[in-house]
């Protein structure tokens, strides 16, 4: 194996329906990254050769690794680790350098949105990385949303991460290193009772 792949498997039993489909990720690691670790959470997306552009939400492969110990490696064994469908999210900041605002929607074997917690967050298929490019200090929107929950108040739950996304169908190197993001939950209605999201009830007329 030259570079990254995806693996997927289905069995099939004559007489029967064909099983579920499953998929592995296998990320190639260059040595420029394969001792790579951070005391934040580490994510890496794999697009398989395809380039996010304006308006369009692509397949991807999307592996969360949360620290253990203080610390989290490209090694380390992942948080989450399946599809996402990843788009660009905000015009103005898809024109700036390589780092830049992203969606990213968890989904199941067939595209559908599938529930996941990540990062230890509660369960939701709606997610955004991001880039505080235009902020050098990193800090301008987690510090409100931060300031906001402690309050007492719904706030988006915010952790930073260090984000990988490999376009190349090659190894992962340290060009395919964008920064630091900021992993949040979307701004959204929450579902029935759980309240996860902006708690508000669904009204009839």
């Amino acid at each position: 194996m030259s570079g990254s792949t995806i693996v997927r498997a289905k069995v099939f039993d004559p007489g029967l329906a064909p099983g579920v489909t499953l998929s592995r990720n296998y990320t190639l690691l260059a040595s420029d990254v394969v001792n790579f670790n951070s005391t934040l959470p580490l994510i890496i997306i794999n697009t398989f050769g395809q380039t996010v552009r304006d308006g369009t939400r692509i397949p991807a492969n999307a592996r969360f690794i949360d620290t253990l110990g203080g610390r989290a490696a490209l090694t380390g064994v992942a948080d989450y680790d399946g599809w996402a469908g990843i788009a660009l999210r905000g015009l103005q900041f898809a024109r700036l350098s390589q780092t830049f605002l992203r969606v990213c929607e968890t989904q199941d074997e067939v595209g559908a949105s599938a529930s996941a917690s990540l990062l230890g967050f509660p369960k939701d298929n709606d997610w955004i990385l991001y880039a505080p490019y235009t902020d050098k200090s990193l800090m301008r929107d987690f510090l409100a949303y931060e300031l906001h929950g402690r309050m007492g108040h719904y706030s988006v739950r915010t952790r930073f991460a260090e984000v990988f996304v490999d376009s190349s169908r090659g190894k992962l190197t340290m060009g395919d290193y964008l920064g630091v993001y900021v992993f949040e939950e979307k701004i959204k209605r929450g579902r029935g009772s759980s309240g996860h999201r902006v708690a508000v009830a669904h009204r009839r007329p």
